[in-house]
């Protein structure tokens, strides 16, 4: 978070034109220990997307960086619906976006809406073979689960997601063994 700081100090109170998302990864970061500005709340960056970002991943850094806005839940769904459609036909981010409505729901009590967009974020990281995606999808459906009481549905789509984290970790570690092999041929 230090370093993100004087990052920014030294990058200006602006993004350069080229660099909007890099710059933004700085605020996210720098942010961690606190607000730079006095009210200045990272979900001002959500809610300013008109499309897609070219990286994806700053949807989820920046809604966990923020928390939930103080805004009401009726104002937190509704930004979330309108991010919702301004992302469409980018599938990583949309099945993302279920997973952020899915929580909100839940945190609202919700639900029948949590559980269809937990689902929803399921079938989307499916279809895309994201082990990442679908481990949230499924952690998001056990916490309703849990908070339903029925713990029997909770513990098998925990489970669900600890296998999903063992074959990612499985792949990383055979890639990274991959790559030290090839590294050791090479010399």
């Amino acid at each position: 978070s230090v370093l993100a700081r004087e990052l920014l100090d030294r990058a200006g109170p602006t993004a350069p034109p080229t660099q909007v998302e890099e710059y933004m990864l700085c605020q996210l970061n720098a942010g961690l220990s606190g607000p730079l500005s006095p009210g200045e709340h990272p979900a001002a960056y959500l809610a300013s997307l008109d499309q897609a970002p070219e990286q994806p991943f700053l949807l989820y850094l920046s809604a966990f960086a923020a928390g939930p806005p103080d805004a009401s839940y009726d104002d937190v769904f509704l930004l979330q619906e309108g991010l919702r459609a301004r992302l469409r036909g980018a599938p990583w981010c949309e099945a993302l976006a279920s997973i952020g409505s899915g929580w909100i729901a839940l945190f609202r009590g919700d639900a029948i809406w949590a559980a269809r967009d937990f689902a929803r974020a399921l079938v989307g990281f499916q279809a895309l073979g994201d082990r990442w995606g679908m481990m949230l999808a499924h952690s998001g459906t056990a916490e309703l689960a849990t908070a339903r009481g029925d713990h029997s549905s909770a513990e098998a789509s925990m489970d669900e997601a600890l296998r999903l984290a063992a074959l990612q970790l499985s792949h990383r570690a055979n890639e990274a063994r991959h790559d030290i092999a090839a590294e050791t041929r090479e010399q």
